[in-house]
């Protein structure tokens, strides 16, 4: 995918959901109509609760939550400060994912399965939608959300990655009907590394499905 614009919204400040979910539907339409590029958005939101279209409202434990009511599949997620977010907007069955929204998805899960692995971590799809480790106890942990939506064959929504966010804060939810105990984020399982490294990282398999992490980002645990 050569020709996939990159747009950061990283920053010392996170960038409020609603920004960046308004610029997605407008840059769908964009592409749609042959306008702007595919794209792969990268940012970080304040604490934020989304309900995708099979959200169970009782999976909402903290009703002073910002909650946003959305176009993605699946259930209900939580952003905060320290996850990374990524947003692709790219073509289902063009030339890069004739397969459809299957065969995206199945991408999207391997791509962070590729670089979670060469982190030293025990990655794979242990539970629903997803990517999941199994930690040194030998626990099913989840790591990263995925949940999209499509519109006029356009993909958007996308992953969330638990880099370094407090993991404390999933309590105000359930994390796909699962106790908050069950995420986990690099931080946790030993990894250092930033937002905006492990953007880059996605940006590489993005772009070109045999591209290696760098050595010098791995952080093998003992």
């Amino acid at each position: 995918m050569r020709s996939l614009e990159v747009i950061s919204f990283i920053s010392e400040t996170p960038t409020p959901y609603e920004q960046v979910w308004e610029f997605q539907k407008k840059r769908v339409d964009e592409i749609a109509a042959g306008h702007a590029s595919e794209c792969l958005i990268f940012c970080e939101h304040p604490l934020t609760i989304t309900s995708g279209r099979r959200a169970v409202k009782e999976n909402i434990i903290d009703p002073l939550a910002p909650v946003f009511e959305i176009e993605r599949g699946g259930d209900v997620t939580l952003h905060s400060k320290g996850q990374l977010v990524i947003y692709p907007l790219v073509k289902l069955h063009g030339e890069n994912f004739p397969g459809g929204l299957s065969e995206y998805l199945r991408f999207c899960e391997q791509a962070l399965i590729n670089i979670l692995q060469s982190f030293g971590l025990e990655t794979g799809r242990f539970g629903p939608t997803g990517v999941w480790i199994k930690d040194l106890q030998g626990r099913t942990k989840k790591i990263a959300s995925i949940g999209i939506a499509v519109r006029r064959w356009i993909t958007y929504h996308g992953i969330a990655i638990n880099i370094s966010n407090d993991l404390n804060e999933f309590q105000k939810i359930r994390p796909c009907n699962f106790d908050s105990s069950v995420m986990t984020s690099l931080t946790e399982q030993g990894v250092q590394i930033s937002l905006k490294e492990f953007a880059q990282l996605i940006e590489d398999e993005f772009r070109g499905r045999d591209a290696k992490v760098p050595g010098q980002l791995s952080n093998l645990r003992n």
